[in-house]
């Protein structure tokens, strides 16, 4: 046992001798050397790792710029494009006039093709093409309403014109009826007041009186009579319309009955006339309450047309907001991504520089100044022996 331990010792030594000779053979330039290689050959790891966690982050950076950011913009444009054609069809509908009327289709167009317009640039983006043709379906319909709504509200307009000079010729032709009953008022007051001044003319008087109340009923019956149909213009379910012209038909018919009273009347032939002029306005083709009628079933058809406009907006809407939600998750997790690659990097190159740092200090302190050392040892030991 004796003899194994010594043979230890001996390996040992002998193992010590082989790299002093090592080193010795290296000199000092040479752990020099030696020590500034291994210092490079870290730097150069470090470096080469910096750049591929750089260009890691590069990459990330490149995607999203070039496609997240972009498809996270569209996206929000594109959902605001989509509220805007909500918004903007009932006022093409109710539009005042022929000119907002195509104002606001060609609002509504134009919105509709950026709106296919952002949905493209998304496909090229890479967005999920199922959902991106969903949504082009959606507006292609939305697209065929909006037609629709434009040839309900040129109906509409067109309707309420007619209506309108209608209502014109209606105040003229009432104007005018006033003057005739006027006159004729005033004709029966005349016959009376020669009746009363004649003797035995009673009978005469009391027909003079008779035919002043009829052309006094007269007046106030065109008067309802035009009242009711100004009336029906502000008036928005067909039922009422139906009502208005019933008590119409019943005026008429009184207006009749007392125009064959007054037959014996000078202006009996004006009469007759101004008071077929009314109701020529009530009644026949184009009359006042048709006009009004088919006014209320094109808002009506309107608004079912809104009802399924709203609908596919709604769609369009929904869909619209999950993809907004989509690109907005893809960017966050992408950002994440190049965070934490960010902050891994830096960790890393720190960790490494840290290590060379400490490993240099190490290796010249214990390596390369215990060579010095003991060389300038040996240096002094050999002037001890000179002297």
């Amino acid at each position: 046992m004796a003899l194994s331990f010594g043979l230890t010792r001996l390996k040992r030594a002998q193992t010590a001798d082989a790299a002093s000779v090592r080193r010795s053979r290296l000199g000092l330039r040479g752990s020099l050397f030696l020590a500034f290689a291994a210092i490079a050959a870290t730097a150069t790891v470090i470096s080469g790792g910096a750049s591929y966690l750089l260009n890691q982050l590069s990459h990330m950076t490149g995607e999203l710029t070039r496609k997240d950011i972009p498809s996270l913009t569209t996206a929000m444009q594109l959902s605001q494009l989509s509220e805007s054609l909500s918004s903007n069809g009932p006022t093409l509908l109710l539009a005042s006039n022929d000119k907002v009327r195509a104002d606001q289709f060609k609002v509504l167009s134009e919105t509709q093709a950026a709106a296919l317009a952002r949905l493209a640039e998304l496909k090229s983006l890479g967005m999920d093409a199922g959902i991106v043709g969903a949504l082009q379906e959606n507006l292609g319909n939305i697209s065929g309403m909006i037609g629709n709504l434009d040839n309900a509200a040129k109906q509409r307009l067109e309707t309420v014109e007619k209506r309108e000079k209608q209502f014109d010729s209606l105040r003229a032709a009432h104007k005018s009826f006033l003057g005739i009953i006027d006159s004729a008022i005033t004709e029966a007051r005349s016959d009376m007041n020669s009746a009363l001044m004649t003797n035995g003319a009673a009978r005469e008087a009391l027909e003079a009186v008779r035919m002043a109340d009829t052309l006094n009923s007269l007046l106030s019956d065109a008067n309802l009579l035009v009242g009711d149909m100004s009336a029906v213009a502000a008036v928005n379910r067909v039922n009422l319309v139906d009502q208005y012209q019933t008590t119409f038909n019943a005026t008429r018919k009184r207006m009749a009955d007392n125009v064959d009273v007054v037959r014996e009347l000078f202006s009996v032939t004006l009469i007759r006339e101004a008071t077929s002029k009314l109701f020529a306005f009530g009644e026949g083709r184009d009359n006042i309450f048709d006009l009004r009628r088919k006014e209320l079933q094109i808002i009506v058809s309107g608004q079912s047309i809104l009802e399924d406009s709203h609908k596919f907006n709604d769609m369009l809407a929904a869909g619209v907001k999950d993809l907004v939600k989509g690109v907005q998750s893809g960017t966050a997790a992408t950002s994440a991504n190049a965070q934490g690659l960010t902050t891994f990097a830096i960790a890393v190159m720190l960790t490494l520089g840290i290590a060379t740092l400490a490993g240099s200090a190490l290796f010249v302190w214990l390596y390369v100044g215990r060579n010095i050392l003991r060389r300038i040892g040996n240096l002094q030991a050999a002037m001890q022996r000179l002297a």
